[in-house]
């Protein structure tokens, strides 16, 4: 098939961010050996023909997302959604804090003023202290004998809602949580939780 035929064509959900269509049906003992050729991705509507020597990374990818849903295929064709595929299982945010919570429960109330935003679902409150044993405990070195003040902030884990997120969507939501959060230093998010980054990615694979 070709790459404009493989776009209009009607895919089968293989898993989440895969599809595929079967165009041959396994026989016999099946081989472990899988053989993907990269044919060319789709991005901002414009459809492009791969080279071979951009295939390699995405290929090792695919096979091992992909090889273990195949037994019943010998020979076809793969559609990868890089969006779908990457995207994290559970979206998170983390707001870094200036200064440092007096008084006490005042994070729950933080925390109860962030829940009540639209497109928040929880949040968690990691404190400087505890965020140097993690740090030490991933193997870095303690800076205590060089540095009287721990120079990690406290943060807030937001946990967000699972949608449709745009870089403008994500911009009104800082902007509400610099608003109600007094403390508010730093937002900080990943860039796989917008759905604008995504490319499709044709594949045929066979059987060796």
């Amino acid at each position: 098939m070709t790459l404009k035929e493989l776009q209009n064509a009607k895919w089968g959900k293989l898993s989440e961010g895969i599809d595929h269509i079967s165009t041959k049906k396994q026989t016999g003992p099946v081989s472990d050996s899988l053989e993907f050729l990269l044919k060319g991705y789709l991005k901002d509507g414009v459809l492009t023909e791969a080279f071979q020597e951009e295939s390699d990374l995405l290929t090792s990818i695919m096979a091992e997302a992909a090889g273990e849903h195949l037994k019943h295929s010998a020979a076809g064709y793969l559609r990868f959604n890089s969006s779908a595929l990457m995207k994290p299982a559970t979206l998170y945010s983390l707001l870094y804090l200036n200064g440092d919570y007096t008084a006490p429960f005042s994070f729950s109330k933080d925390s109860t003023i962030l829940v009540a935003i639209p497109g928040i679902v929880s949040a968690s409150f990691t404190s400087k202290e505890e965020a140097k044993k993690k740090f030490i405990g991933d193997g870095n070195d303690d800076w205590s004998r060089v540095l009287a003040d721990n120079p990690l902030p406290n943060l807030i884990e937001i946990k967000l809602e699972d949608k449709k997120w745009t870089r403008q969507s994500v911009k009104e939501l800082e902007a509400t949580i610099r608003e109600k959060i007094t403390m508010a230093f730093e937002f900080h998010y990943s860039d796989n939780l917008f759905e604008e980054t995504n490319t499709c990615y044709y594949f045929e694979y066979k059987r060796k």
